[in-house]
């Protein structure tokens, strides 16, 4: 065994309260073929009980929508603050987990790119004003970014009823979290601002509620971009 690179790879490990059979870790991936109310169907359980069968330790269901109003960047999206998605999602936990591996949901927002895949594009946010993709978008208020940390906060809430063991939160290409980390694109003075020292900090900060929703009973990672070195700090 000395002559093994990675010698503890397929050896368990505990996370909190949660043992993985292994260190392999399935990377975030989405399956865009969904019913008409945003279900996920019987191919798509499919797809990912595939991995489960390869013997990863997690199954990461990728680009779980946190708020079915603000976030979606597409017409179809897996969406968290849907109630009646439970049974859906449920049985996706289920398949999953029956292979021994953790299910778990990347928490997801589009930010400034929500709404605009409809003939006329919907509401959107950024964190400061600007035009994204054509269109004019608005700096984020106070108000909406309160309402924004409830929906983060309930969606995680939602994927821990439902059967999820982990929530992943998607902070790169170029999404909300994303926005707000990133000195070039958040520029902000106020408590919200990207300072080099609370950077890392931000979806943390944007997320608070969801730890006493679910981080204290299953883990949680954040995936975020390698940084790109900038005068500003890292973007």
């Amino acid at each position: 065994m000395s002559g093994i690179r990675y010698p503890h790879l397929f050896k368990p490990i505990r996370l909190g309260g949660t043992v993985f059979k292994n260190r392999i870790f399935a990377s975030p991936t989405g399956f865009r073929d969904f019913t008409a109310e945003d279900f996920i169907t019987p191919d798509g359980c499919a797809y990912y009980e595939r991995k489960a069968l390869g013997g990863a330790a997690s199954v990461c269901v990728g680009e779980t929508c946190v708020s079915n109003a603000f976030g979606k960047h597409g017409e179809q999206h897996l969406v968290l603050d849907n109630p009646k998605a439970a049974n859906s999602l449920g049985r996706l936990c289920n398949i999953v987990q029956r292979h021994g591996a953790v299910c778990s949901a990347e928490l997801q927002h589009a930010g400034w790119a929500a709404n605009r895949h409809r003939d006329t594009p919907g509401p959107a946010y950024a964190p400061i004003d600007g035009e994204h993709d054509g269109r004019f978008v608005p700096a984020m208020p106070d108000s909406a970014i309160e309402d924004t940390i409830e929906h983060w906060g309930r969606a995680a809430g939602f994927a821990k009823r439902v059967g999820f063991g982990m929530v992943t939160l998607h902070a790169g290409h170029g999404w909300q979290l994303h926005q707000w980390m990133s000195p070039l694109t958040n520029t902000r003075r106020d408590r919200w601002g990207v300072r080099l020292k609370t950077a890392c900090a931000c979806p943390f900060q944007f997320c608070s509620p969801y730890g006493a929703m679910s981080a204290q009973t299953i883990p949680s990672r954040c995936a975020s971009p390698a940084p790109r070195l900038t005068k500003a700090g890292t973007a």
